[in-house]
């Protein structure tokens, strides 16, 4: 019996200690690119191979009980490991991603029982990826995951480097580091219209973005929801939202966006004030009227109002960079509207822009939104 357990432990010593290395570009099933001249098994335990060529896994790998794979050696061009299947680290496991090595999973992954993902390079998941309570993910300065699918972390990420989730993010870890903010913000603007008061605001990018709430406050202390709205999930190009309020408070009120993720968590922007009168304009103060807004095609009718005709008047579109995309001159302008059309907006981007008239004593500027 002593013999049998004797014999038992050194077989597993033994197995701890095994390691493989490839020395060409190839099939993980292929013993003729392994430098042991032997093909390891696609379920990895108690051993460690270095992936240092580019290599195809076909089907699933799984890495268990101190099985460790190592991508990269730090010394030549990128190395990649790509697995047509799904990948599993568990069970004290490792997985190293070096800052020259490239492991990309065309299905689900998942992280859990203590295995441990460290990504100097990238990681590719092209499905699900599942990091469980017990197991964490570091990616170091430099480092990138990306998951085209949803991420559910139960478990722990330290994030130095890169992360993007093309899909939801839930579960009940941790994300720490370099957090990506949910939304970016371009503007968030709120005026008084011939309807109430519009809100117009514009995202530059979107990670998780569940939906949107507007909330309206008196005091700029105790604000009160009008309406939520629902947000894009994740996007990266420009995206325009508005909404009118109305029936407005009389004179002085607050506005303010407050944007949730798909996780619950939440983030709340600055109020802007509007000062709100019953009969739309001040006595004799110049007013634009604009519609309709959002444009869409046909006409867009310009009028202005309480507007000094004597002097020449500029018409200006410009997009939320500051460029200008549209630029003419007029005459005699109090009262008239102007009409314009696919001929003068038809070339423009969906978008966010501002419509600017101007001349020698004063000017305006109104939101635009081009859908």
């Amino acid at each position: 019996m002593k013999l049998f357990v004797f014999t038992l432990m050194l077989s597993l010593l033994s197995q701890i200690t095994l390691a493989s290395t490839t020395k060409v570009d190839g099939v993980w099933t292929n013993p003729a690119i392994w430098n042991e001249g032997v093909s390891p098994n696609q379920t990895v335990s108690l051993a460690t191979h270095y992936i240092q060529h580019n290599v195809t896994v076909n089907g699933n790998l799984d890495l268990l009980a101190g099985g460790n794979l190592i991508i990269g050696n730090e010394s030549g061009p990128q190395n990649t490991l790509s697995v047509t299947g799904s990948v599993s680290s568990s069970l004290f496991s490792n997985i190293i991603i070096r800052s020259d090595g490239i492991l990309v999973i065309n299905s689900n992954a998942q992280n859990s029982l203590f295995g441990s993902i460290q990504v100097d390079g990238e990681l590719i998941i092209k499905g699900d990826f599942l990091n469980s309570g017990s197991s964490g993910i570091t990616i170091s300065e430099g480092g990138k995951i990306t998951v085209e699918g949803n991420l559910i972390n139960d478990g722990t990420i330290d994030n130095n480097g890169t992360l993007d989730v093309n899909g939801e993010i839930s579960g009940s870890g941790t994300i720490e580091g370099n957090n990506p903010l949910p939304i970016e913000l371009l503007s968030f603007d709120a005026k008084q219209t011939d309807e109430g008061v519009t809100i117009v605001w514009v995202t530059a990018t979107e990670e998780n973005n569940h939906y949107f709430e507007i909330q309206r406050s008196s005091d700029a202390k105790t604000f009160e929801t009008l309406v939520s709205i629902t947000g894009t999930g994740n996007s990266h190009q420009e995206l325009a939202y508005t909404f009118t309020d109305k029936k407005p408070l009389e004179g002085i009120a607050y506005y303010r966006l407050k944007q949730f993720d798909y996780n619950g968590l939440f983030e709340i922007f600055d109020p802007v004030a509007v000062n709100y009168t019953n009969n739309g304009i001040f006595a004799n103060e110049p007013e634009i009227s604009l519609y309709p807004n959002p444009y869409t095609s046909g006409e867009l009718t310009l009028k202005l109002i309480n507007w000094n005709s004597n002097s020449s008047t500029i018409i200006t579109v410009v997009d939320v960079s500051g460029k200008v995309v549209f630029n003419q001159v007029y005459h005699s302008l109090n009262g008239t509207q102007i009409k314009l059309n696919e001929s003068n907006l038809g070339n423009l981007p969906k978008g966010y822009y501002f419509l600017v008239e101007k001349n020698n004593f004063t000017s305006q500027s109104k939101p635009l939104i081009i859908q």
